[in-house]
């Protein structure tokens, strides 16, 4: 969902995500087919919706012994399917409507691949839908919950929003902050923007070290996200000369972002200059906490060196 709250907003769509209280906090399943099914879902329901809302929503069926059942529904207040393309939407390269293929583009095979993928985890993808009144795609899949060993060496599939990091950062972030996002990668950007631009801060992207030099040469920002590994100047490189000119306050913090987590990786960010780090692929929890700790004049953390 976060990665498609930016699109979403742009079209002035409000995007939910919404898990029932129920519904286990860990369980045992395939990510990459549950990830790929609901991205088509979701992706499909912003593109085919102009105005109102998207909701992916999970629900839990049934829990019996170490087995639960779990909904799974992606809601839209889109165009709608007519009867007669409901009768056909699952067959490849198919479209609800001829048009659609101009008007939105798109092959026709997303839908078919999603069907195949639920079916291939024992489940069925339904959909009811209205013409001009939107559209609901839904399925259950069976799930092993997680014992206590599983949830720590594991990585898991479904975890709950934390409620209690959405309100510290609510209530803790005082001003709407200015936050500059050093980043090649266009997929990383969106997803940075994404988790950042919900708690409302003004957000700015930029490809690389050198880009981020000249933009901070003529406007000021709160706090920098710098990517580490870039073309064209790296993140290391950026960082000493945007210190050694002087082009940020000294209250302005240069936090790295890096897949690397070596111990090197990290005494090499601290002597290029950056405040903090923090590690790709980004956690929500880990991000709000650097984005509380640096924007309400906290004592600078310390980048552990062991």
């Amino acid at each position: 969902v976060t990665l498609f709250a930016t699109n979403a907003h742009s079209k002035n769509l409000k995007v939910v995500c919404k898990i029932e209280d129920d519904v286990p906090n860990f369980v045992r399943g395939d990510p990459t087919r549950i990830r790929q099914i609901l991205t088509n879902l979701t992706g499909n329901a912003i593109k085919f919706t102009s105005e109102g809302e998207v909701c992916v929503s999970l629900a839990l069926v049934e829990h019996k012994d170490n087995l639960v059942v779990i909904n799974f529904k992606v809601r839209d207040t889109g165009i709608g399917i007519s009867q007669e393309g409901l009768s056909h939407i699952f067959e490849s390269f198919a479209q609800a409507d001829g048009s659609t293929t101009r008007v939105f583009g798109g092959t026709g095979l997303g839908l078919a691949i999603c069907k195949q993928l639920v079916e291939l985890m024992g489940g069925q993808l339904d959909v009811e839908s209205q013409l001009g009144k939107g559209s609901c795609f839904s399925f259950n899949i069976v799930f092993e919950e997680s014992v206590s060993s599983f949830k720590e060496t594991q990585p898991i599939l479904l975890t709950k929003p934390d409620k209690a990091v959405d309100e510290v950062i609510s209530s803790s972030l005082v001003k709407p902050s200015r936050i500059l996002i050093v980043e090649d990668n266009k997929i990383n950007q969106q997803v940075a923007k994404g988790m950042i631009m919900q708690y409302g801060f003004e957000i700015e992207l930029v490809n690389n070290g050198q880009e981020a030099i000249e933009i901070l040469s003529n406007e000021s920002f709160d706090l920098i996200f710098m990517d580490c590994q870039m073309p064209v100047m790296d993140g290391y490189e950026a960082t000493r000369i945007i210190k050694m000119q002087k082009l940020i306050s000294e209250n302005v913090p240069i936090v790295a972002m890096t897949a690397n987590a070596m111990a090197g990786d990290k005494e090499k960010c601290l002597e290029a200059g950056m405040d903090d780090y923090i590690a790709k692929p980004l956690k929500l929890s880990e991000l709000l906490s650097c984005l509380s700790h640096w924007l309400n004049g906290a004592d600078q953390i310390k980048i552990d060196k062991k």
